[in-house]
């Protein structure tokens, strides 16, 4: 495994338990101001990955992964996600 794969992984399952300590967090908030900050990352990092699919909604259409699984999948993991298909398909065609 590349340096790089190991990283991505890693930010991959650092993301995942944000998600959960954020749903978490909305179910029975968090003492203290710890919840405060967790959603106010969540919603910013759900902000940004929202305008990551905007700007890149037509590229991501034109390789067929616009599907509702994939729109949440790039609301969650933002670049993570789409980046490795785009260059995925553009390394086929």
């Amino acid at each position: 495994m590349t340096i790089q794969r190991a990283v991505t992984t890693a930010v991959w399952i650092m993301l995942s338990l944000f998600w959960l300590a954020f749903a978490v967090n909305l179910v029975a908030p968090l003492a203290g101001t710890t919840g405060e900050w967790i959603n106010n990352i969540g919603l910013l990092l759900i902000t940004v990955h929202i305008l990551e699919l905007v700007i890149n909604y037509k590229k991501i259409k034109a390789i067929n992964h616009a599907s509702a699984k994939d729109l949440l999948l790039i609301i969650l993991f933002g670049i993570l996600y789409w980046k490795p298909l785009l260059a995925q398909h553009q390394t086929k065609g």
